[in-house]
């Protein structure tokens, strides 16, 4: 595995300001505590490096990792507790719009970037991005009310086809 180091020297080569990265392999409830406390001494070691590059270290917000819930997720950005560790956000695996659009809006300091899609949360199905408009427009009006610039964009289209990645 690449260590940190050589991670942030690509992302300088690159010129990005942002490394994104899973908090570990395992779902909270599945994660013991050695398990988590393993995951937050990596993120504290990778968030000192990138710091000192100006490098900002984003979560991915999902499933099977320790950001698989809202409490999961802001426990750990709130004990890394640094301005160079945020958090990606994608609408959680519910059919629940009152409980993605609360977590989008807890998350709102941290956030960096947003994953636009629209699938069955369970199936994973993915359906037209023009079906899912509503859902898009309330995330879109909470982002909106950050004072941050955040890049939205879209994760996976219906079979992997450009052209419908077009008329997405």
């Amino acid at each position: 595995s690449l260590s940190i180091e050589a991670v942030l020297d690509t992302a300088d080569a690159l010129g990005t300001s942002i490394v994104r990265v899973w908090a570990g392999e395992r779902g909270s409830a599945e994660a013991d505590t050695a398990y988590r406390q393993a995951v937050l001494d990596d993120a504290l070691r990778m968030v000192e490096q990138a710091a000192k590059r100006s490098i900002t270290i984003s979560l991915e917000y999902h499933a099977n990792t320790l950001t698989d819930t809202l409490h999961s997720t802001l426990d750990l950005l709130e004990t890394v507790n640094s301005p160079y560790f945020k958090t990606f956000w994608q609408p959680p695996h519910t059919p629940d719009l009152k409980t993605k659009t609360r977590s989008l809006k807890a998350l709102l300091p941290w956030l960096t970037n947003v994953h636009v899609l629209h699938w069955h949360p369970q199936t994973k199905e993915r359906y037209k991005l023009l079906d899912g408009a509503s859902d898009w427009q309330h995330y879109v009006d909470i982002i909106a009310t950050s004072e941050k610039r955040h890049v939205l964009s879209l994760e996976f289209v219906r079979n992997e086809d450009p052209d419908v990645f077009l008329e997405d």
